[in-house]
């Protein structure tokens, strides 16, 4: 198994409180992802360790489902969840730090890797991947930064 990362990071004027709902609701990732994803609770209820979720994503004309489970969730400070998909394991951590001017947010993506996922992964997936969460970044911080409920 192969073992791959990157972060992306910004500073949102925003309070963690206002920033943390539109993480902790999986369903609500649409409104500021990078590409089209549909996500749907499986878990009724609100979001907590162990809620799962089904999500349907599209990146470049190619469709991915995955299956998420929330594996962190301590508001309004962290939330993370994991997945697998065709691509392989993977995780997302997102982690809030009050500033001066607002909040740190930053973003870390993981996954686990066969070998030949992480070719994929090289050759493919890297320069598609954080491009992609650096822009999903900054609409999240747009669409924070512009009011939205």
């Amino acid at each position: 198994m192969f073992n791959v990362s990157f972060r992306v990071q910004t500073i949102i004027k925003a309070a963690p409180e206002a920033i943390f709902p539109l993480l902790a609701d999986l369903t609500r990732h649409g409104e500021w992802s990078a590409n089209p994803v549909q996500i749907e609770a499986v878990t009724k209820g609100t979001p907590q360790v162990g809620s799962v979720y089904r999500s349907a994503a599209q990146v470049n004309n190619l469709h991915f489902s995955a299956e998420l489970t929330v594996n962190e969730y301590q508001p309004p400070l962290s939330f993370a969840f994991t997945g697998k998909d065709e691509t392989g394991t993977f995780k997302h951590q997102f982690r809030l730090s009050p500033e001066p001017n607002g909040t740190r947010m930053e973003r870390r993506v993981s996954f686990e890797l066969s070998f030949r996922q992480w070719l994929m992964y090289c050759l493919l997936l890297f320069p598609v991947r954080l491009p992609a969460a650096r822009k999903a970044l900054r609409r999240l911080k747009e669409y924070v930064e512009a009011g939205q409920p």
